[in-house]
C-alpha cells in the first residue's frame, strides 16, 4: 500500500479557482481549472489534479461531488469583533457615540460565561455559513469571553486569532480592568492558548484612547516578548483623531501614539487607516505593519472612503475586515462588493482578482499564515469553501453571460451571499453544508 492511499481520507470534486500570482504586481492572475479534485489527508491538502487521475491515485477515498460549483480556500476575516454579534444594524451613530450606545452597554454583558458561549458559537456558526473559514475578533475585556472563544474555536478546530480587549480608561467601570491585571491575564492565555491547535492569541488594545500610557507600554512589552500580533484601531474618525491627541498632546499624530509604545511593528495590525497623514503612510511602509480594511463599517458610520490604490502602492500589507458589529453584515462577498465601490468613488477601483485576494492569500500574508492558510497549495491546512455560482436566479443569469473568469467572479462578489456557500471545511472536515446542516 502507498503512503498516498494510507493518508488521504476524502477527495472534494469541483472546479478550483486559484491564483497563479499576485494580481497587485500583474494581470491574468487567476486560473479555475475544470473537473479537478482536491485531495485531503490528515487535515491537509496533499494534491491538486485533474479528478479522473486522482480517482486512480486513490480508488479507495471518498469523494465529495462538487461539480459545477467552485472550491476556493476558505476566506478570511482579519476584523472583527464578535461580542458585537447582537447590536449589528443599529441605527445613526458615528464611531464614538456608536461605542457609547452601543458597544459597551453590550459588552458589558459578557461577564456571564453563558452569554459570551452562546455568542461565540453563533459567530463562528455564521463565519461557516459565509465561508470564513479564519476569523481575528477582538473579545471583551472579561477573561471569559476570550476563553468562551477559543473554547468554541478549538471544538470547531477552526483556526482563529483573538484577544482579551485592553482598556483601563475612557470606558464604564464594569469594562475597565486594572491594566497590570490584564496584562497578566493576557500573559496566561498567551502561555495557555497561543500556538496550541489553531489558536493565536492578539494583543488587543481597542484604541489609544481607552488605555493609559502605563497599559499600552505593557502591551508593547509583551509584543516584544512572545511572537503574537498586535490588534487595535488607528485613524477611523475625525472626532476620533482629535480626541486622541487632546490625550497624547506630545505625539504628532496618532500613529506616533502606538510608536512610543512599542505598538508599532511587522505584527501590527490597524484596523481602518482612513484618515492618514502623508508621514504616517510612510511610518506604516517602513514599519511592515499593516491595514485592515473595512469598508462596510466604514460606510455604516460614515467614517470615510478607504484609500486602498494608494496604501497597496506604498508597500503596506492589506486585508479585508467585515467588523461586525458596525459593519452590518459578516458576509465577505459583501464586504468585497463595498471595498469596489469605495475604491470605485476614488477613480482607482480594485478588480476581483484584487478584491478576493485581500480575503484569502493575501490576508493569509498579512496575518503572517501563508505557510499555513490562503491558498490551495500541497502541504498547507484543508480549510476550503465550495461555492455555487448559480445559487440565485440573478446569480444564475449574471454567471451565464461571462465571458471570462474575472467577469465572472466579480458577478459573484456583487450579486452573492451566503446561500452562495455549499460548503465549508476546516481542516479536511465538513463542517458546514446548507444541504446536511453538518
Amino acid at each position: 500500500m502507498t503512503s498516498e492511499n494510507t493518508h488521504a481520507t476524502l477527495r472534494i470534486t469541483g472546479d478550483v479557482l486559484r491564483f497563479r500570482h499576485d494580481p497587485f504586481a500583474q494581470d491574468g492572475a487567476l486560473e479555475l481549472l475544470g473537473d479537478h479534485s482536491l485531495v485531503i489527508g490528515q487535515g491537509k491538502l496533499l494534491a491538486v489534479l485533474p479528478a479522473n487521475e486522482a480517482r486512480q491515485r486513490w480508488p479507495d477515498c471518498e469523494e465529495q461531488d462538487y461539480r459545477g460549483h467552485w472550491l476556493l480556500p476558505g476566506l478570511i476575516d482579519a476584523h472583527g469583533h464578535y461580542p458585537q454579534l447582537a447590536i449589528t444594524a443599529s441605527w445613526g451613530a458615528e464611531l464614538l457615540p456608536w461605542l457609547e450606545q452601543y458597544t459597551f452597554p453590550e459588552e458589558s454583558r459578557f461577564d456571564r460565561s453563558d452569554y459570551a458561549r452562546d455568542m461565540a458559537a453563533r459567530y463562528q456558526r455564521l463565519c461557516l455559513q459565509n465561508g470564513i473559514t479564519t476569523p481575528v475578533v477582538f473579545c471583551t475585556s472579561h477573561p471569559l469571553s476570550v476563553e468562551a472563544w477559543f473554547e468554541q474555536a478549538e471544538a470547531l478546530n477552526m483556526r482563529s486569532i483573538a484577544g482579551q480587549v485592553l482598556m483601563d480608561r475612557n470606558a464604564p467601570d464594569a469594562l475597565l480592568r486594572d491594566h497590570e491585571t490584564a496584562l497578566e491575564e493576557v500573559q496566561n492565555q498567551i502561555g495557555r492558548r497561543h500556538g496550541h491547535g489553531r489558536q493565536q492569541v492578539a494583543i488587543t488594545p481597542r484604541f489609544a484612547a481607552t488605555s493609559s500610557r502605563e497599559q499600552l507600554q505593557g502591551a508593547g512589552w509583551l509584543m516584544a516578548r512572545h511572537d503574537c500580533l498586535m490588534q487595535t484601531h488607528l485613524s477611523e474618525n475625525p472626532d476620533e483623531i482629535r480626541w486622541m491627541l487632546s490625550l497624547f498632546p506630545e505625539c504628532r499624530d496618532y500613529l506616533e501614539i502606538y510608536e512610543k509604545h512599542g505598538l508599532l511593528g511587522p505584527r501590527s495590525l490597524f484596523a481602518h487607516g482612513i484618515h492618514l497623514s502623508e508621514d504616517e503612510t510612510r511610518l506604516l511602509a517602513e514599519s511592515g505593519a499593516a491595514i485592515i480594511h473595512c469598508p462596510s463599517s466604514n460606510l455604516f458610520l460614515g467614517s470615510g472612503l478607504f484609500a486602498a490604490r494608494k496604501l497597496v502602492d506604498a508597500g503596506i500589507p492589506l486585508a479585508l475586515g467585515a467588523d461586525v458589529g458596525a459593519g452590518p453584515s459578516l458576509n465577505p462577498f459583501s464586504v468585497m462588493a463595498r471595498a469596489y465601490e469605495v475604491s470605485r468613488l476614488q477613480s482607482a477601483p480594485l478588480n476581483a482578482a484584487q478584491l478576493l485576494w485581500l480575503a484569502t492569500e493575501g490576508a493569509a500574508q498579512t496575518l503572517k499564515l501563508d505557510a499555513c492558510i490562503g491558498r490551495l497549495q500541497p502541504g498547507l491546512e484543508a480549510d476550503l469553501i465550495a461555492l455555487n455560482p448559480q445559487a440565485t436566479e440573478a446569480l444564475a443569469l449574471r454567471y451565464n453571460r461571462a465571458e471570462s473568469i474575472e467577469e465572472a467572479l466579480f458577478a459573484l462578489l456583487c450579486l452573492g451571499d451566503d446561500r452562495m456557500v455549499a460548503a465549508t471545511w476546516l481542516a479536511g472536515e465538513q463542517r458546514w453544508s446548507p444541504y446536511s446542516r453538518v
